[in-house]
């Protein structure tokens, strides 16, 4: 136990021995007139978070930590988490007969018990509680009378087996004095639990963050008590008072502040401190043993032990101490158990009770892993040796490895055993488990029975098969030979009109690129010789001219190469968003902002390709500018975008010049141009038919000369 000062604290040293701590395993021998063997395990080999409040055993000798992560196992071969609701950290546990552990931690309390392939479950029992009740931190697990009390400062919570209810007691300890429940509360003193009421016994002890918190039994008629910060108390068990024990040792535990004891044999007790290590002081009080960081534990901070089946002791803390007294040993309990058996990956139920295991898998076992252990002996002090009896001719020999892996093992009845030596020294009995694999259908002697008939079967008929099938085959490839010598024809004519095509391309492609550069070059001669500057600006500005016709007729080439060689893409379309954005490129066009344009465009979900559907309106609209009647009255550009059934139409329309009715059987192809008073590059309409088509479209268009011109396209 400690105050809530304490307990706060350790989360602050928490964070910093997460960062600053060394890693290491040591060891040390000799202290006082017993040899020890001193053992520290780090966060680097539990691989979790390194501080550690409480710890339990199981039945078998297994270890159980209160790690800040969790619960964390200890077998004596593997480290396991078990991860509990919310991911709480967890500050106590206590194992009860039934095999449950029950757990407190961060807002959370509740039990870990085995499912049915042996693997603990967590159980809540917070869940029972409003969520709006403060819980906080829960220090602390006593079992009473059937029931199990898990205390916070912010309450005491009883569980009878089925429900949880809340005692309403703030500050206060709950612990068991001559197994009788009691609770300590700051400033206010010991007190006897009677039902959810407190009966004060003694109020002689009153510190606002201290107060007794665990009995240790001395006598029939008094108990040693623990405090943290005022050392060792005596308590008469039959008037429940307290005074304290006026010893010599009392001096050291005020000054290092005590967290836990018990008795350790007839004649002596074992004290945690939470800054001077752990010590051992005999029934006068006189201090007989002490260890400290000094004589080998990983630091001086230490929180609840326990002693192992071995008589050998755990403590916990920033990290996990093992203390070994070899020359007390108890080895009447070394074993080897089979933990866990993994097939194909996946846990099988096993543990120390299961004798025979009949696997009942689908298919071919690939990979069949025993995992074994000695619970409560480390495996830097053991060796094992082991074999698959019907699989192996032969025991192992003796090796560090604390499991076995068989690959591929067919059907059959088979033994595992295994079995440990200590210190090269003590052998413990073979455990076993007989494990029965089943024998596939298909590996069985009637299946190759039937398996060879068949074959047999399967060869004559297909022979016979075969014959039948080449005849059929030889004419199927002279029709497929006719075929493909057709498609080759057709490819080579189709070849023949993009070779002719590419030709035309590049040879107007060519003349409409150096047509503007000899006209710059003339432009350049005549300039240098004109003295008169008036003159040169009006040549400037027919360089001018040319410079856009070739920069005009460029970005048709390369509209025309994206649109031929990018994915189209599949977004949702914003075309007032595409028409703003073709206003702003197109507002220094000549003679632009005499044509007012109007757009009616319906909200629809339309998704295609932005960046192509800009390319097809730029050209329309451009080319409505271009070609406009500014003698009219009101020039203007309708753009209108709606739905009509299950199309989907953009229209184009303007009233300007219009087109002569023999331009409009050819107005979409390459390099046509509409009237012989055009100056554009003649791809412009053919790069928005081929660009709708790419999009699943298709384009017509509507035009009478002098009244102006309609272009529509359609989406289905």
């Amino acid at each position: 136990m400690a105050t809530f000062l304490n307990k706060s604290f350790s989360y602050i040293l928490l964070i910093l021995t997460s960062v600053l701590s060394i890693h290491f395993t040591s060891y040390s021998q000799g202290i006082a007139s017993d040899s020890l063997l001193v053992r520290n395990f780090s966060s680097a080999e539990f691989k979790v978070a390194s501080f550690n409040f409480d710890v339990s055993l199981d039945e078998n000798g297994v270890v159980y930590f209160a790690n800040e992560n969790g619960v964390l196992q200890y077998d004596g071969s593997f480290w396991k988490i078990i991860p509990i609701r919310n991911f709480a950290g967890i500050n106590c546990l206590k194992m009860s007969l039934d095999g449950r552990m029950y757990v407190g931690g961060e807002n959370e309390f509740g039990y870990l018990e085995r499912d049915s392939i042996g693997v603990f479950e967590y159980h809540s029992l917070r869940v029972q509680l409003p969520d709006t009740l403060e819980i906080n931190q829960v220090w602390n697990v006593v079992f009473r009378d059937n029931s199990i009390y898990f205390q916070s400062y912010r309450g005491i919570f009883k569980f009878d087996g089925e429900s949880v209810r809340h005692i309403d007691i703030k500050d206060g300890w709950i612990f068991t004095i001559n197994n009788e429940p009691y609770v300590s509360v700051f400033t206010k003193g010991l007190a006897k639990l009677v039902g959810d009421s407190l009966d004060y016994v003694d109020t002689s002890f009153l510190y606002p963050l201290d107060a007794p918190f665990r009995e240790v039994p001395y006598s029939k008629t008094k108990s040693l008590i623990l405090t943290e910060e005022h050392g060792l108390y005596e308590i008469d068990l039959y008037t429940k008072q307290l005074k304290e024990w006026d010893v010599s040792s009392n001096k050291v535990f005020k000054k290092h502040g005590i967290y836990d004891g018990i008795v350790w044999d007839d004649s002596t007790f074992l004290i945690s401190t939470t800054r001077g290590g752990v010590f051992w002081i005999n029934r006068k009080g006189d201090i007989v043993r002490k260890l400290t960081e000094n004589e080998g534990l990983g630091n001086d901070e230490q929180r609840e032990f326990i002693r192992d089946k071995r008589g050998n002791l755990w403590l916990t803390g920033n990290g996990i101490t093992h203390v070994i007294f070899p020359n007390l040993q108890d080895t009447t309990n070394f074993k080897a158990v089979i933990q866990h058996l993994e097939v194909n990956d996946s846990l099988v139920n096993v543990n120390a009770k299961t004798l025979k295991k009949t696997l009942h898998e689908n298919g071919p076992i690939n990979s069949l892993v025993f995992n074994y252990s000695s619970p409560g002996f480390d495996k830097a002090d053991l060796q094992f040796s082991y074999m698959l009896e019907g699989f192996d001719n032969k025991w192992s020999a003796w090796n560090e490895n604390v499991k076995k892996e068989y690959s591929h093992v067919p059907g059959g009845v088979y033994t595992f055993k295994v079995k440990a030596k200590y210190n090269n020294e003590l052998i413990s009995p073979g455990s076993e488990i007989i494990i029965e694999i089943p024998i596939l259908w298909y590996r069985s002697t009637p299946a190759y029975v039937i398996a060879v008939f068949l074959l047999i079967m399967i060869i004559w008929a297909g022979a016979g098969y075969r014959a039948a099938t080449l005849r059929l085959k030889n004419k199927q490839l002279e029709h497929l030979v006719n075929e493909r010598t057709m498609e080759l024809v057709a490819q080579k004519e189709e070849l023949v009109v993009a070779n002719n095509e590419l030709d035309h391309f590049v040879y107007r492609s060519s003349h409409d690129l150096i047509a503007p550069l000899k006209s710059m070059k003339g432009l350049i001669n005549i300039a240098r010789m004109e003295p008169s500057k008036e003159q040169q600006e009006q040549y400037f500005s027919m360089m001018e001219n040319s410079i856009l016709k070739l920069e005009d007729f460029i970005r048709s080439i390369l509209e025309y190469s994206s649109n031929s060689k990018e994915g189209i893409a599949n977004e949702k379309i914003d075309f007032n968003g595409i028409i703003d954005d073709i206003i702003d490129d197109l507002k220094y066009f000549e003679q632009a902002e005499k044509v007012t344009l109007h757009r009616e465009i319906e909200n629809i979900d339309f998704h295609s390709d932005a960046k192509r559907l800009k390319i097809v309106l730029s050209n329309l609209i451009a080319n409505a500018i271009k070609y406009h009647n500014y003698r009219q009255e009101k020039p203007r550009i309708n753009v209108n975008f709606r739905k009509e059934g299950e199309k989907v139409l953009l229209e184009v329309t303007d009233n300007g010049q219009g087109i002569a009715e023999e331009y409009l059987s050819t107005i979409f192809n390459m390099f046509v141009r509409a009237s012989d008073a055009s100056s554009g590059s003649g791809l412009g309409l053919y790069i928005v038919k081929d660009t709708v088509e790419k999009l699943g479209g298709k384009i017509s268009v509507d035009s009478q000369l002098g009244v102006g011109t309609t272009f529509t396209i359609e989406f289905v």
